[in-house]
This record gives C-alpha cells, structure tokens and sequence, in this order.
C-alpha cells in the first residue's frame, strides 16, 4: 500500500451524513484540510440518493439510533450499479466499521 499524501486526497469526494452538528464540522475541516470536496446529506436516505448523482469516492456516516441498521444502508448502496463500489465507512451506536468490500 502506497503513502496517501495530499496530492492524492486532493479533489477526492467524500459525501456524509451525520446527526451531531459538532462531530459533522470536526469532519467537514479535516476533510477540507485534506482539500477534498465535502458534501453533506441531510439523511441516511438523501445520503444514498446523492451518492447516485455525486458519484464520491467515499461515503461517511452515523447512526445515533436503532431506527436504522447500517447494513441495510450499506446494502443499498451495494444494490445499485453507480454506487456499489463505492467505499464506506459508517459509526453506529457499537462500533465503527469500514466496508469497502461491497463492490459487485
């Protein structure tokens, strides 16, 4: 695995949803630090829906609930062609998960 340095971060997109205000700001400076190009979504579901217009190279979320099972967003994703391989990394309320391998 090669270094990732800022010239390789540069210009990335990475699309995320997330319910504290404070961790989400946190997120936006270190990304935008990074020059990478933040979007933010206003749900898990106009999460998923941007990720088809977006198209970023990486999705970020939170759940602060049961109300939603991250996998189930995951799965969405993993469903549709223009988002499938497109890496996620998601915090629910018991752990913090990467999952990249959801590409078809």
């Amino acid at each position: 695995m090669g270094n990732v340095t800022t010239d390789t971060l540069s210009g990335k997109k990475v699309l995320v949803f997330d319910q504290d205000p404070a961790r989400l700001q946190q997120l936006k400076q270190i990304l935008e630090e990074q020059a990478m190009v933040f979007h933010q979504a206003a749900s898990v579901q106009s999460m998923v829906e941007k990720a088809v217009f977006f198209k970023p190279n990486l999705c970020i979320f939170s759940l602060a609930t049961k109300d939603t099972d991250p996998q189930s967003v995951v799965d969405m994703l993993a469903s549709n062609p223009s988002t499938a391989r497109i890496p996620v990394i998601y915090q629910d309320r018991k752990s913090t998960r990467l999952n990249s391998s959801h590409a078809n």
